[in-house]
């Protein structure tokens, strides 16, 4: 045992990718050399020495694979039966030589390939005769003869060597081999000189008593992590009739990736300096083998092309062999994702109080999900039994605690909007989990989606249509593509409770007093100017309310006074103009022309496009308005949270956004809800 290959090991993290199948070497860069016979088994990697080699070419990659290791070593594996031809490319004075191999894969164990005879010009690893003496070189190789045994048991007679016939020189071996016992069987070297095509074999006998390793690498790309961390798994077993001691598993990482700090299993140890992950196991009994047991998981580093394709190779030692062996290399092929990017704004949203039982005596659709909706967020009640008497009229003091309580919500929503950016058509699944992982609402399953941007809304409730209480949620993406690759994408919501403050004050209204309920309400809507009180001094809080004056209020709300008194004398639109008082033309004309609208409305007329402006407003008309207003389209600034897949970033409304760890993202940007525009997705 010669030691740890720490030098050695380093080096690894340069091993070239696997070689690609090649019928023919580019011509006037090689001088061929001699071909050898090599027959080798799919069971075990056997290590190969070629000085200043460059490349190697294999034929058929099906039959048989080879790696470049440090020291001018290659690692060849047999993958099926067959034959083979294997060009290695190296210098000799500069100039670049081809060497030819004809490689036979068995399906046979190491100890039964079969061995070629000197007259097929093969050099083989395998068991020698059991009966022959391997011969030093220059010296003729004797022969086994029949042992011979007497009646007293004696012990049988050494075998002779013949002497060479009178007048013949002494038979002479060919140049004896560099030949090395490995993995349990004996192990081939060439060592070939410059330009030389003679070749010598010496065989080694098969260590009876030594450990046989194997070690096998895998790589799975772990699902739900942006398709950015890999899974390895190693393999190490002990096919050997005897123990192995002292047995070292070693990775260098590929400079592609980095290793996750704690991931390793099974005591695994990481050398940052060296990129090196070692595991030291202090025997493995015969016939032992650890499956799947030593584990790490690896992020793919910075700026990694989404086209390049990363080879990770481990090797293995013990005490007992002085070959280190090395396992299958692996390789990751990076892709574009079908699944892009995906953000949801804003990121945090309003969590509405679960209601009992919608109102019994509201029939018509749009009113029935405006006076929920409302009473979820803690801005309208109904009556004790379970009314909302919807063709009432709505009061000023009811109306004005109305709008004082959807503007106190300012930018938070009780919805969110998710996106997700698919390059190329897929299946998409987009679900909302709690913080234990448990799905609360299934949005889109399985359904096919063309490549572009796609935009749904949360509305915050679960699969039985009931608000989710507050907390911290998740929501993931995933896309299937054509050839079945998933990506999955996920970034986090908050749901936040709703406060809405029970507002104390007394305005300067001499028909409003303190104890009034509506005391407070009234007295914010004064200061901040959203309600002024007749000539009298009055409100009049039991007042119904008219349109015009409910168009009023909204605008003063929306912050368009000035604008309403630029327009008094402007054209509103509507046929029954003559009707609406001077006072409110300015508000009607800003309403309904210039004002943030929610889906395209926010105060709209009567069929026949009438206004009727001294029409006053049934709760229901009054619930509506508010959600509209509620859901206006106003510049703002909102936090954005998302996710990107490797390589990608996004620009929402002229913001380069990157993800960060696991490929998530969280910024602040300014923009009007209705407006938003993904400008751009980049692959680097």
């Amino acid at each position: 045992m010669k030691g740890p290959f720490t030098s050695l090991l380093v080096g690894i993290a340069l091993l070239a990718a696997p070689l690609l199948p090649n019928a023919a070497a580019e011509e006037g860069n090689a001088a061929p050399l001699a071909a050898k016979k090599l027959e080798i088994s799919r069971l075990q990697p056997t290590i190969l020495t070629f000085k200043g080699i460059t490349k190697v070419t294999i034929y058929d990659s099906d039959i048989a694979s080879a790696m470049i290791l440090p020291d001018d070593r290659i690692a060849l594996e047999g993958r099926g039966a067959g034959t083979t031809t294997i060009e290695v490319y190296r210098l000799v004075d500069g100039e670049e030589k081809a060497e030819t191999l004809e490689v036979t894969v068995t399906g046979a164990a190491p100890a039964e390939a079969k061995q070629p005879t000197p007259a097929e010009g093969g050099v083989t690893a395998t068991e020698p005769d059991k009966g022959a003496t391997p011969a030093p070189a220059g010296e003729a190789p004797t022969e086994a003869t029949p042992a011979k045994a007497d009646g007293d048991g004696a012990k049988a007679e050494e075998p002779v060597a013949e002497p060479p016939a009178e007048g013949e020189e002494p038979k002479t071996a060919p140049p004896a081999e560099d030949v090395k016992p490995a993995l349990g069987q004996p192990a081939v070297t060439f060592t070939a000189g410059e330009g030389a095509t003679e070749e010598k074999k010496e065989e080694t006998p098969v260590e009876k008593s030594s450990p046989v390793l194997r070690l096998d690498l895998s790589v799975d790309q772990r699902a739900g992590e942006q398709g950015e961390v890999l899974s390895y798994s190693i393999t190490v077993g002990n096919r050997g009739p005897v123990e192995a001691t002292d047995v070292f598993v070693r990775d260098v990482l590929p400079t592609e990736i980095e290793y996750v700090d704690g991931s390793a299993t099974a005591g695994g140890r990481y050398n940052a300096a060296s990129r090196e992950l070692e595991w030291n196991l202090p025997k493995l009994a015969a016939g032992e083998e650890l499956s799947g047991k030593l584990t790490f998981q690896a992020r793919l580093a910075d700026e990694v092309p989404t086209s390049a394709t990363i080879h990770n190779v481990a090797t293995a030692e013990c005490k007992q062999l002085d070959t280190m062996i090395a396992s299958n290399s692996t390789s990751h092929k990076m892709q574009t994702s079908s699944l892009v990017a995906v953000f949801a704004l804003p990121d945090v949203i309003l969590a509405r109080k679960k209601v009992a039982m919608p109102m019994l005596d509201v029939r018509a659709e749009e009113y029935r999900r405006a006076v929920d909706r409302l009473e979820g967020l803690g801005i309208v009640r109904g009556y004790p039994d379970r009314t909302f008497l919807p063709d009432a009229n709505v009061s000023r003091a009811e109306s004005t605690k109305m709008v004082v309580l959807a503007s106190n919500l300012k930018e938070f929503r009780d919805r969110t909007q998710l996106t997700y950016v698919l390059s190329r058509e897929a299946k998409v699944t987009v679900k909302v989990l709690d913080e234990n992982g448990v799905p609360v609402r299934v949005l889109v399953e399985n359904d096919q989606k063309a490549a572009g941007d796609h935009a749904l809304t949360w509305d915050g409730v679960n699969k039985d249509d009931v608000p989710v209480p507050a907390g911290t949620y998740e929501y993931q993406v995933t896309a299937v593509d054509g050839e079945d690759h998933q990506t999955k994408l996920a970034s986090n919501l908050t749901v936040v409770p709703v406060q809405n403050l029970d507002i104390k004050g007394a305005p300067t209204f001499k028909d409003v007093v303190p104890t009034d309920w509506y005391a407070g309400y009234v007295a914010e809507a004064e200061n901040r100017q959203y309600v002024r009180g007749y000539p009298d001094g009055t409100f009049g809080p039991a007042r119904k309310l008219t349109r015009a004056e409910a168009t009023a209020i909204v605008v003063r709300a929306l912050g368009m006074e000035k604008q309403a008194q630029q327009r008094l004398t402007d054209a509103t639109g509507f046929v029954d103009s003559d009707d609406i008082p001077g006072w409110a033309n300015g508000y009607v004309a800003v309403a309904s022309t210039q004002a943030p609208k929610a889906g395209d409305q926010l105060i709209i007329g009567y069929p026949g496009n009438t206004f009727q402006a001294q029409k006053l407003i049934k709760r229901t008309e009054a619930a509506a308005m508010v959600e509209r207003f509620i859901d206006r389209d106003v510049p703002t600034e909102v936090r954005v949270a998302g996710a990107t897949a490797p390589g990608a970033s996004i620009t929402l409304n002229g913001r380069v956004i990157k993800g960060g760890a696991h490929g998530r993202f969280r910024e602040r940007i300014s923009m009007v809800p209705g407006e938003l525009t993904t400008i751009a997705v980049l692959m680097r």
